[in-house]
């Protein structure tokens, strides 16, 4: 079996395959990704990022719209993705480092509002709305969850690997939110380690520490 049909598998026999197929190798670990696996969003993810400046724009009094802030966040995430991989990293970003730029274009175009005036706060606001966003959105795929939680009371090594720009202390708490941070044995989020899935060097690193 090489494709699972959600609703016509069902996650027993799918958590059965998997064990079946492991048993007589090495001790496998169980990869799961988290987006469109465990979880999938209600919108497009970029429309994530929409809502978000939506709240930017609220907490800087209007001062600027909502339309412009994400135009902003567009251009700066690209300049810090082609930054990363001009330095030989990922395609990437770390949303810390952009709300840290975020701040200095801010306070050029909307002055000293008081949200402005302390960087590591302002960050902080920054990784909250987006983690307030994202759970706006999202909904756990139940049939992916409970096979994870099939693995689990077989005792397999399960392990979260996610591209994703939220730190893993951020992620963690969408993670918590679902009570799926219980189910997993090691986490890899890629912008806590700089590297990414789509490169194939955060599988190598999570080889390296297993």
């Amino acid at each position: 079996m090489d494709t699972w049909v959600i609703g016509r598998d069902s996650p027993e026999r799918i958590a059965g395959h998997l064990l079946a197929a492991t048993s007589s190798a090495p001790p496998a670990v169980f990869c799961f990704d988290y987006f469109d696996t465990l979880v999938v969003r209600d919108i497009e993810p970029e429309y994530t990022k929409q809502l978000a400046a939506r709240l930017h724009s609220q907490l800087l009094d209007n001062a600027l719209a909502a339309g412009e802030l994400y135009r902003i966040r567009q251009e700066l995430e690209k300049g810090l993705c082609e930054e990363h991989a001009a330095a030989g990293g990922e395609l990437d970003f770390h949303l810390a480092d952009f709300a840290r730029a975020y701040l200095g274009v801010l306070r050029k175009k909307a002055g000293q509002l008081p949200v402005l005036v302390h960087e590591e706060r302002f960050v902080q606001l920054i990784l909250d709305i987006e983690v307030a966003v994202e759970l706006a959105v999202q909904r756990p795929c139940a049939e992916a969850v409970e096979v994870l939680r099939a693995l689990k009371r077989s005792r397999r090594t399960t392990v979260l690997i996610s591209d994703f720009y939220l730190p893993g202390t951020h992620f963690r708490r969408m993670l918590k939110h679902f009570r799926l941070h219980e189910l997993f044995d090691y986490i890899y989020i890629s912008s806590d380690y700089g590297v990414a899935k789509g490169s194939g060097r955060l599988y190598r690193k999570i080889c390296d520490d297993l």
